[in-house]
């Protein structure tokens, strides 16, 4: 790392500077790009969910996706010998057709899951394209000489580590002497928030990307056949890689023992996660460790390691693939699983390939993940097309199923359920989730199919709402139309929660939220124009908000079993009864009107200092799991309200 922070002058800066302008000029307009759109978005307020926003959102998650792909452009271009290839300018012309395609595949960025998997997929193909760039003509033959590829990958990962240190030390020791200057000289900047924004972006957006350009290898510094061994990635690896590493698979083995001896018992759905990231950090680490297999360093444990690892990847691939594919098989295919199965496949590949092949390649390693993460980008079974489509024709069938949804040659209508109680729990709860998986993928887009009127009535009402004022919506503030000129508060459209609570509530289903068997969270409040009348607080100066989901921690307590609410001090304890409020909720329950139904008092406990007033409560309904299962208990666990205090 010395030599990294060696020879720190004007100089050596200026000639750093030139050498970048010289190789890389796209990076560092992007960068610059990046690092003033920031400026701009801390030195003027934008309103959220403005299109202004929006907009520029995009131009930085773009822009910094384009900064990586020039720069393995750049390495490609600097590794092949023909004259055509040192034009600059040809290879970087694609680069700007794929933002502009890149930019407007980008749908619209709030609330929108499909456009982060967008950004973080590409993302993922461009990076580890760059860990094999300047050696692609050697993906699909034998390398000349293996350790030009180490002394290659060891380069560039020590570059990312150590721009990440450099950007993050560069923005905490700004920010600290920032602070430092405030407190010790009793300055007060204007805007000192912005100021930290700015110094912090300058780190991370521009100084942390130039050091990362100016340290990039050129094709001279890697052609060695010998390759260089850094003091810390040689101990990163042979003391904390490889050792954990081996603790890893001990505990994923000892897991699988122990399911392959319960058999009837599925396994933890963690369990495939798990297996991914580890088996990542293992091959992370087979890399790195290739350089100590040699007979000059002659370590017996990692050349154990080397030797074994592939093989012991392969079993772990098993009990993922069992894992995964309960959970398809009864839930069906959803991005985190089509994840999972598409990580599956990387592994088993990778694994086989260094089990049967003679070449061993350790360029196969990031080839294999941009390869398979490219293919998984193509329609039709791409990951923004195959899970959802998949969860569509599930929550067809399942309203189907239900006979809320008939579907024939002559017509397609929905039927909305008369009761919530027309319909199987586990039915009704199916749907919802389907509902609100499908609704937060991509803002509901893809329901239009199934209810086209439904959704076309949610939006009419809530636009009329938004006109005549009978919505809530002070959370707007105005934002600047292009169109007209004029600052304007702007319709937001309608959300994905009302989207799903409205759809819901028409075809009477709901989401049973389970705990452990069948237990049921239920809230209660009270009605608002009874505790306008009731709420006396002459006497009172002080009104704080009640809420006592950690009462475990404060001197009032519930007790479930006698039904009160009790102050617990070293000298007394005094009770208030609660059962009225536990006998509404039970009543709530059973009818599942819960949005509907209101108690028409409110429960007051006076003491000297102070009032509780118990405005609501929440509930668990359900049955015993421990002992006497058939025995359905209540269990409130939390009361919200009022405290009056008294002026002393």
């Amino acid at each position: 790392m010395k030599k990294y922070f060696s020879n720190m002058n004007i100089e050596v800066l200026k000639q750093n500077l030139q050498n970048i302008v010289h190789r890389f000029p796209l990076p560092l307009l992007l960068s610059l790009a990046v690092t003033m759109i920031i400026f701009y978005l801390i030195a003027t307020d934008i309103p959220n969910q403005s299109q202004v926003l929006e907009i520029l959102l995009k131009f930085i998650f773009t822009f910094s996706t384009l900064f990586f792909l020039s720069v393995w452009v750049s390495l490609f271009r600097e590794s092949e010998e023909k004259k055509w290839i040192n034009n600059y300018l040809i290879f970087q012309v694609p680069v700007l057709v794929f933002w502009v395609l890149f930019y407007y595949g980008m749908r619209s960025w709030f609330e929108n899951f499909n456009s982060i998997i967008y950004i973080i997929l590409t993302l993922v193909w461009i990076i580890s394209y760059i860990f094999f760039a300047p050696f692609t003509k050697n993906t699909w033959k034998d390398l000349e000489s293996e350790a030009s590829y180490l002394r290659y990958f060891y380069h560039i990962s020590f570059v990312f580590f150590v721009s990440l240190i450099v950007g993050g030390t560069l923005a905490l020791l700004g920010n600290w002497a920032i602070l430092a200057v405030e407190n010790l000289f009793d300055v007060s900047f204007s805007n000192s928030w912005n100021i930290y924004g700015y110094w912090t972006t300058l780190a991370l957006a521009l100084f942390s990307p130039l050091f990362f350009l100016s340290e990039l290898p050129k094709a001279s510094s890697f052609e060695n056949d010998t390759p260089v061994v850094n003091v810390f990635l040689s101990f990163l690896t042979k003391y904390i890689l490889v050792p954990f590493v081996f603790v890893y698979f001990i505990i994923l083995y000892a897991y699988s023992i122990k399911v392959l001896l319960n058999f009837w018992d599925w396994p933890k759905g963690q369990i495939s996660w798990m297996v991914i990231v580890f088996s990542i950090l293992g091959y992370i680490a087979y890399i790195f460790s290739s350089i100590f297999e040699s007979a000059e360093w002659n370590n017996k444990f990692i050349e154990l390691f080397r030797k074994y690892f592939p093989y012991a990847v392969i079993p772990q691939t098993a009990m993922l693939f069992y894992a995964i594919a309960l959970r398809i098989g009864q839930y069906d295919i959803t991005i985190n699983r089509y994840f999972v199965v598409v990580f599956w496949l990387w592994l088993v590949w990778i694994s086989l390939y260094f089990i049967i092949s003679k070449a061993k390649s350790l360029l196969y390693i990031p080839a294999a993940l941009t390869l398979i993460t490219i293919v998984i980008s193509i329609w039709p079974w791409s990951v923004y097309s195959l899970p959802i489509s998949r969860q569509v024709a599930r929550l067809e069938n399942n309203l189907q199923e239900a006979r809320i949804l008939t579907d024939s040659i002559e017509w397609r209508r929905i039927i909305p359920l008369e009761n919530y109680t027309d319909i199987n729990q586990d039915i009704s709860k199916q749907i919802y989730d389907g509902i609100e998986y499908i609704c937060n993928y991509n803002n509901c887009e893809e329901l239009r199919s199934i209810f086209p009127l439904i959704m076309q009535d949610i939006e009419t009402q809530d636009f009329k709402d938004f006109q005549n004022k009978e919505a809530d919506y002070s959370y707007l503030r105005n934002d600047f139309n292009w169109y007209t000129g004029q600052e304007e508060i702007s319709y937001p459209w309608v959300s994905n929660w009302k989207y799903i609570q409205k759809i819901t509530d028409i075809i009477k289903v709901q989401s049973y939220f389970a705990w452990q068997d069948e237990r049921q969270f239920i809230s209660i409040n009270f009605s608002p124009e009874v505790f306008q009348k009731n709420l006396d607080i002459s006497g009172y100066d002080t009104l704080n908000i009640l809420s006592l989901r950690n009462w475990n921690d404060t001197d009032l307590h519930v007790n479930t079993v006698s039904e009160e609410l009790y102050y617990n001090t070293e000298e007394s304890q005094e009770t208030i009864d609660l059962s009225n409020v536990f006998e509404a909720l039970r009543t709530i329950w059973s009818s599942w009107e819960l949005q509907k139904t209101r108690l028409e008092y409110l429960v007051e406990w006076e003491k000297n200092d102070f009032k509780i007033i118990v405005t609501g409560a929440y509930l668990y309904v359900g049955q015993k799991t421990w002992e006497d299962s058939n025995n359905t208990v209540d269990r409130t666990t939390s009361l919200d309200g009022y405290i009056l205090i008294k002026n002393k």
